[in-house]
């Protein structure tokens, strides 16, 4: 067990730090930060009904290739940084499509006159396009999104994963409970001693059948009374479950 663990936090560390991150052309900002490395003060604008993604406004406007931003909105997923959102002047499409053109190479896709475009290099996707609001500026890398060992700690995989434990625990002690009560001396001290089987019948009313079950008894005998108790259980029901 403690060499497995060992080997899962391993694999966790290679996976974190043997990613090649594309750097932002923002100060401060890098994909995959936490949200604890930006102020506490800035204002949550997340979608409650996600469990995963996250979403906050900056207090201050940040400045990218000489143009002021003027809402600077961090998106998290599963609280590492992966994508950022610049409202820019309309009137800098032409200045920053040209930006990104020397920078990021030809668009993979542009539409001039509706002020769109999306540039591609390497694992980084950037997106210029204009809205009612301004001009947006987003750079994003989905591959923050991708698993980590420590996404197992938060998010809704997390409580997925306390739900399928804990109710195997509650099942394994409701069934403790049941199995080592005495009912002479009204306390939890039953132990099973063995296992035997007998009754063997075929239960299948088909006249060629030859399937034959046994019902399946367990021995239980009580360390403070020494009370025996003697669980049975069908060979009929075996039975009818291999009918399914």
């Amino acid at each position: 067990m403690r060499q497995l663990l060992i080997l899962v936090f391993s694999v966790s560390i290679i996976q974190v730090y043997s990613q090649e991150k594309p750097a932002l052309p923002l100060e401060g900002i890098s994909y995959g930060a936490a949200r604890e490395d930006f102020p506490q003060k800035m204002k949550d604008i997340s979608n409650p009904q996600s469990w995963e993604e996250t979403r906050f406004v900056l207090p201050e406007n940040r400045t990218v290739f000489g143009k002021t931003s003027s809402q600077t909105e961090l998106v998290f997923w599963n609280k590492r940084l992966y994508q950022v959102n610049l409202t820019l002047p309309v009137e800098s499409w032409d200045d920053l499509s040209a930006e990104l053109n020397r920078k990021y190479g030809q668009p993979s896709s542009v539409d001039t006159a509706a002020k769109s475009g999306n540039w591609m290099k390497g694992k980084e996707t950037v997106s210029l396009y204009a809205l009612s609001t301004g001009l947006v500026l987003s750079f994003s890398d989905d591959t923050q999104k991708e698993f980590h060992f420590s996404d197992l700690l938060h998010g809704v995989l997390f409580y997925i994963i306390i739900t399928i434990v804990g109710l195997f625990v509650l099942n394994w002690l409701f069934a403790k409970l049941i199995t080592s009560y005495c009912k002479r001396c009204k306390t939890f001290n039953m132990e099973w001693t063995s296992v035997s089987t007998g009754n063997y019948k075929d239960y299948d009313p088909s006249p060629l059948s030859a399937s034959m079950h046994h019902d399946t008894t367990h021995a239980f005998k009580c360390k403070k009374c020494g009370h025996v108790r003697k669980d049975r259980y069908s060979g009929f029901f075996s039975w009818m479950r291999s009918k399914d």
